[in-house]
């Protein structure tokens, strides 16, 4: 039919056009300018569930208000699909929650869904979680931890366990557990990430699909890739707990359309929030060392996205360039693992250098499992520059070699 239509339209057009050669020059053709699409933007607020009732710093109140301020287009939550419409139609009916598993959420129960009737915005489902899940992810624990089968992975697990409680015990925390700036910070992703090294390391693929922690944060990422895709152009807010945050945001930083806003001004407290030049520095050789943790790990499907951000940071001479990564090619695959492969990092001291015309950052820093007295030390020179990502150059990254594990 559309052939036809086309067939019959050239009939009737005029002999110049169908001819341009014929009358000796060709038609005019005017181009057409495509829309710029709005690029999506993406904050993610991290959740305390419980402790939001009694939190001073981070309650509903806060929660709410937070919200207000970010004015969210789509707000995508830690509910599962099949229990979300029947939320919303009882809440929208009754005002009133009665799932079981929503209850478990004051932040929503409390703080998102009365804000459904004083703001516009959609809520989407994000969580994928499910009974049958959970029940047998207690199951695969409990063998774990009982079973002689599994005597050998246990020790190991518990000695993980053991060696980061003593880490905490010698680095900790300045600020309070629940400062919404600090669980919205990039010191608090990367603590987060290394307490929950051990359970992620030992126990993923003992539990199984899909409830081992990297594997349920897949299913979660399904779900909120979805909703992203159904609302491009949009702010979407993402209200998860805050030790899942860390995991989404690695993944976000691979998806080109959309940017990822701070959203530490829009907290309590964030009003007048600003990270000086220092502070920015040490942020960004924290992103760095993400990214190369992340290729180390050469079970991670975004290794080549983060390779590629390390390469883009480097600002040196070609060979002296090529020569860093080399090492850093090396010491690919020495570990499969970021637990194993990871950098814990002590208090980063920054300075000023004049002849360099940047910072230098150096820290204290401990591979795991290894000991005290084998703490090394991490030294980057970073010359501001927003034309690299990150808003620095790296003009040189002294990291130390990570250690070989069994």
């Amino acid at each position: 039919m559309f052939g036809r239509l086309l067939r019959g339209a050239a009939a009737v057009l005029p002999l110049a056009l169908l001819l341009p050669a014929a009358c000796g020059q060709a038609p005019v053709q005017e181009s057409v300018q495509m829309p710029e699409m709005a690029r999506t933007e993406i904050l993610v607020l991290g959740m305390i569930h419980d402790g939001h009732q009694e939190s001073e710093l981070w309650g509903i109140e806060q929660v709410q208000e937070s919200i207000r301020r970010i004015n969210p287009d789509v707000v995508i939550t830690e509910i599962p699909p099949d229990r979300l419409p029947g939320v919303l139609a009882l809440w929208e009916r009754e005002q009133r929650v009665e799932d079981d598993r929503v209850l478990l959420f004051p932040e929503y129960v409390e703080g998102l869904l009365p804000l459904s009737h004083e703001m516009d915005f959609v809520i989407e489902p994000g969580a994928g979680w499910h009974q049958m899940m959970a029940d047998y992810r207690k199951m695969r624990v409990e063998a774990f931890h009982n079973k002689v089968a599994f005597a050998g992975q246990k020790k190991a697990y518990d000695k993980a366990e053991a060696w980061v409680a003593a880490w905490n015990a010698a680095h900790p925390l300045t600020v309070a557990e629940d400062d919404p700036l600090y669980l919205h910070s990039q010191q608090y992703d990367r603590r987060t990430k290394g307490e929950l090294g051990p359970y992620d390391h030992f126990l993923n693929d003992v539990i199984g699909r899909p409830g081992g922690w990297t594997y349920v944060n897949e299913e979660h990422y399904v779900l909120i890739e979805e909703a992203l895709r159904k609302h491009p152009g949009k702010r979407i807010l993402i209200t998860f707990g805050a030790g899942h945050k860390y995991w989404f945001l690695e993944q976000f930083k691979n998806l080109p359309e959309v940017d990822i806003l701070e959203v530490r001004p829009y907290l309590p407290g964030g009003e007048d929030w600003e990270l000086d030049l220092h502070q920015r520095g040490v942020e960004e050789v924290y992103a760095g060392l993400d990214d190369l943790e992340i290729w180390r790990s050469i079970m991670r499907g975004d290794a080549l996205f983060a390779w590629d951000r390390l390469e883009a940071r480097l600002d040196m001479p070609a060979a002296e360039k090529e020569a860093l990564l080399e090492s850093w090619r090396v010491q690919k695959g020495m570990n499969e693992s970021e637990f194993l492969g990871r950098l814990w990092l002590g208090e980063p001291e920054v300075v000023w250098n004049i002849p360099l015309g940047g910072l230098i950052v150096t820290m204290e820093v401990q591979w795991a499992l290894q000991s005290a007295d084998k703490a090394d030390t991490l030294r980057v020179g970073l010359r501001p520059d927003n034309s690299y990502p990150g808003g620095f150059a790296w003009l040189f990254a002294e990291i130390p070699t990570p250690p070989q594990h069994d």
